[in-house]
């Protein structure tokens, strides 16, 4: 019999302790708490996509900007990442065109040009030695291994030029053949381009034509260029509306 005593007596200071147990401390971390489960959780993702650059400098005399990224991102990027939508009713994503680049799209919709277009529309036979230099140093920014490589004639010019220290670049200035930098002179702009664009007529002809291009070809890019350029803003206007 004294067992069994024994036995409630600690069955009752047990349940005494459990209700007693210490308040935590302020300032304690609590258990985590019991996790949803995954199935039963919605997830929000909200797509935003900004699309800015910096005000470039304009030469007052010329009227021609000093880099060519409002353009060739344009080009590439900003009408086609609006016009990819389309295909997708039920995705809503917010853009942001901030007002700087607004101004410089609506100035180069209007017939502004910058320096890259300058050199590039310039007849290859006509190249002054330092225009030659800024072509061999400036008409490869881009992606190397995305862009420049996907295109043979584009990457046998790459290969051709080699580095970009002043002693590889004078080299080059005596390798290169006016059809080199005719050459170069387009291909730095249709790389600029985005795909579909390339895969449409008129530009998918001087894709598959590859090399050897001519002067009058030079007009058939930049005539795209600027109908690209012309249809950014309306584009996102559509989209909105």
């Amino acid at each position: 019999m004294k067992g069994w005593k024994w036995l409630c007596v600690l069955v009752v200071l047990s349940g005494l302790l459990t209700a007693c147990r210490p308040t935590p401390a302020p300032g304690s971390t609590p258990g985590p708490p019991t996790p949803t489960p995954v199935g039963e959780m919605p997830l929000y993702v909200a797509l935003v996509w900004h699309q800015h650059q910096p005000l470039y400098y304009k030469d007052p005399k010329t009227g021609v900007y000093s880099r060519p990224w409002v353009r060739v991102h344009a080009t590439k990027d900003y009408y086609d990442m609006a016009a990819m939508l389309e295909g997708h009713p039920d995705v809503r994503v917010t853009i942001n065109l901030t007002p700087v680049l607004i101004r410089q799209l609506d100035d180069l919709a209007a017939g502004a040009k910058d320096i890259y277009w300058v050199l590039a529309e310039k007849p290859a036979d006509q190249l002054a030695d330092d225009d030659k230099r800024f072509i061999l140093r400036r008409f490869f920014d881009a992606n190397w291994d995305n862009i420049i490589r996907r295109y043979p004639r584009y990457a046998e010019l790459l290969d051709k030029r080699g580095g970009t220290n002043d002693e590889a670049i004078e080299r080059a200035l005596q390798t290169f053949t006016e059809q080199d930098f005719r050459d170069l002179q387009i291909w730095f702009n249709l790389a600029w381009t985005d795909p579909d664009f390339l895969a449409e007529e008129p530009l998918k002809g001087l894709v598959d034509k590859g090399r050897d291009f001519s002067e009058a070809d030079k007009q058939i890019v930049f005539q795209v260029h600027r109908e690209i350029i012309k249809g950014v803003i309306p584009k996102h206007k559509e989209l909105q509306d």
